[in-house]
């Protein structure tokens, strides 16, 4: 049973995949062709093939979700309509913001190696902040920060681990 259930937590990965591709390039062409390319790479099943149920059989699917749904938060504006400085989310940014945020603590708990991926990813969202290019999702990404960092004191393994203390 458990070989099967690695088989299908793993797998999760391809679907991840294509959702990320798709938001980032905004076409289901981008996502079908980085899935199709992601399924035949070894290191993406090598490890869960030669192992039993690693950690990050569990993690990466959820890595990848986490960083589909930050892209996701990034790229819509819920309503279409320019937000005034400094108001509240409207409910479709809250609940986008509070799944990429529990997404990314659930990735977090699960493989202590996540903290690396998103320090680059923080890293390049920096960057991208710094050339100008963030406009309005900094409001979302405030939402998003907070979130990680409540999630960071709650959460008993990540607090554990003094994720609070960590320079994500």
């Amino acid at each position: 049973w458990v070989v099967w259930y690695d088989c299908l937590v793993s797998s999760l990965t391809l679907f991840a995949v294509f959702f990320l591709a798709r938001a980032v390039w905004r076409s289901d062409w981008a996502g079908l062709a980085a899935s199709l390319l992601y399924a035949p790479l070894y290191p993406s099943y090598g490890r869960t093939v030669r192992n039993l149920f690693l950690r990050e059989d569990f993690a990466v699917p959820l890595i990848v979700a986490a960083l589909w749904l930050t892209m996701r938060l990034l790229g819509n504006s819920g309503t279409g309509v320019s937000p005034v400085p400094g108001s509240r989310l409207n409910g479709r940014d809250a609940r986008s913001t509070t799944a990429a945020a529990l997404v990314w603590l659930a990735a977090l708990a699960s493989w202590h190696l996540t903290q690396f991926v998103l320090v680059v990813f923080v890293g390049a969202l920096v960057v991208v902040w710094l050339a100008g290019r963030l406009g309005e999702d900094t409001r979302r990404l405030r939402w998003l920060v907070a979130g990680l960092a409540l999630g960071g004191v709650l959460v008993p393994v990540l607090r554990a681990k003094q994720f609070y203390l960590s320079p994500v």
